[in-house]
C-alpha cells in the first residue's frame, strides 16, 4: 500500500486519477475514485471507477447515489470529456455501485 505522499502525487499532481469527495452538513462522508479508460472497440474514452466509499454513518442516505450521478454526468457528455455516448461507469470490485447506475435510470441524463 501506498503512503498518503504517493496518493496526493498520483491523484492531485501527475492527474493519472482523479477524486470526487462528498460532504454532508460539512462533514465528509465519502469519496469517489475514478479514472478515464480508452475503448478500442469505440475508438473513444470512458470513465471506470476505481474506489467508492460511503463511511458507515451516512450510508443509505443518499451520499453514494450523489456520487454516483455526478460520475454518471461525466460519463456520456462527449462534448465536456469525450466519453462515448452511454458509458457506464466500471465498478472494481463491487456490483452494489452498477446496481445503483441502472437504478437511477434516465434521471442522470
Amino acid at each position: 500500500m501506498k503512503d498518503e505522499d504517493d496518493i496526493r502525487e498520483s491523484l492531485f499532481q501527475s492527474g493519472s486519477a482523479r477524486a470526487l469527495i462528498c460532504s454532508v452538513d460539512g462533514v465528509e462522508a465519502g469519496f469517489a475514485v475514478y479514472f478515464f479508460n480508452y475503448s478500442t472497440w469505440q475508438g473513444k474514452r470512458g470513465l471506470y471507477l476505481e474506489d467508492l466509499y460511503i463511511t458507515p454513518a451516512h450510508r443509505n442516505a443518499g451520499a453514494g447515489r450523489a456520487l454516483l450521478q455526478h460520475l454518471a454526468h461525466l460519463a456520456p457528455m462527449p462534448v465536456r470529456t469525450g466519453c462515448a455516448d452511454g458509458t457506464t461507469l466500471s465498478p472494481a470490485r463491487s456490483t452494489s455501485p452498477a446496481r445503483t447506475l441502472v437504478s437511477l435510470g434516465d434521471s442522470t441524463t
